[in-house]
């Protein structure tokens, strides 16, 4: 086992928000497999990627937090523990010059589009931390509907909306490292 399996492990043993019986089950010893949802919103089983859309759609409709912490996969009455990189929610489609804007989730959530929410670490994540709602990264093609509106000015990232209002891009650190509140400014 590795050691993200091993904390893995001990964070959902020690997680009173984790069910009892997956609780009860990895104390007796039973076996952990790694399903793991990388930062770029893509799900594997034991380092292999998932080649199964639908099953990977299924299980980003399923995700969810303790108050604690732990990601866990929820498909009734079943739960199990999960690594997950990142927001652990993913902007799949952006529709920026639809009124109202709108994002697609990839859980299939659609939520308004807030453009003052985006957020970068400068390099390649962007993200999207409105202030109601799940903070969540851009990827595909969300990512690629806001690119070619992104400029930069100095050290500063902004975002061009259709209407020609150029939007600050918040910078670090992204909203999910190191803290559960939406940053402020």
């Amino acid at each position: 086992m590795t050691d993200a399996m091993d904390a893995l492990r001990a964070a959902v043993l020690a997680d009173e928000g984790v069910p009892e019986p997956v609780r009860r089950f990895l104390s007796n010893g039973a076996t952990l497999e790694e399903i793991r949802l990388s930062r770029l919103g893509t799900w594997s089983h034991q380092g292999e990627a998932f080649v199964n859309q639908r099953l990977a759609e299924l299980f980003h409709r399923s995700l969810m937090q303790t108050p604690s912490g732990t990601w866990l996969l929820r498909i009734a009455p079943y739960h199990y523990p999960v690594v997950v990189e990142g927001p652990g929610a993913f902007v799949c489609r952006l529709s920026p010059s639809s009124a109202p804007a709108e994002a697609v989730l990839a859980s299939g959530v659609r939520m308004p589009f807030v453009p003052d929410a985006l957020w970068s670490d400068g390099a390649d994540v962007v993200c999207w931390a409105p202030p109601s709602g799940p903070r969540a990264r851009l990827i595909g093609q969300a990512y690629q509907a806001l690119a070619p509106r992104f400029e930069v000015e100095g050290d500063a990232l902004h975002w061009r909306r259709p209407d020609g209002v150029r939007v600050p891009v918040h910078s670090t650190p992204v909203p999910w490292e190191g803290s559960s509140a939406a940053p402020s400014d």
